[in-house]
């Protein structure tokens, strides 16, 4: 790749490419998922604003339901092996720097399949069962299903 530029910029910012070394870079994604597949993945500045008074009374006009989450508890939300599948799954693709990083998470999010999400949502219901017969106490095994 030939790349012609003035005399001592090569350095100037709009001059490189930037890249990610030593496992070094990431980007904060928001996304959600059904047992229909993933909807959207947005990046995200993880800004207070997604928490905030505002955000909590537009889920309740919207009707969601939005589950109370107690404050240094296991993470029993299934869409943490979704972030894992993810990971594994960028990290095969190997980006060089951000912008590819964040295509890559956009394709391999996009190719999630509709069976993963479903297959994950039937065990979730086993793993909240089991933990709610050994009163609250949860083995990690039956967080990380096989799907």
């Amino acid at each position: 790749c030939c790349i012609w530029r003035k005399k001592n910029a090569e350095l100037h910012p709009k001059n490189t490419i930037p890249t990610v070394k030593y496992g070094g870079g990431n980007i904060m994604l928001c996304g959600c998922f059904s047992a229909k597949g993933p909807g959207r993945l947005i990046r995200h500045d993880n800004d207070s604003k997604h928490i905030a008074r505002p955000m909590k009374e537009w889920l309740r006009k919207k009707h969601f339901k939005v589950l109370e989450w107690p404050s240094q508890s296991p993470d029993l939300n299934p869409i943490e092996n979704l972030w894992r599948e993810l990971k594994v799954h960028v990290t095969q693709r190997q980006p060089q720097n951000i912008t590819a990083l964040e295509e890559i998470c956009m394709e391999e999010w996009a190719k999630i399949p509709a069976t993963v999400c479903e297959n994950l949502l039937k065990a979730y219901r086993k793993c909240l069962t089991s933990i709610i017969a050994n009163k609250g106490y949860w083995d990690e095994l039956l967080l990380v299903t096989k799907y």
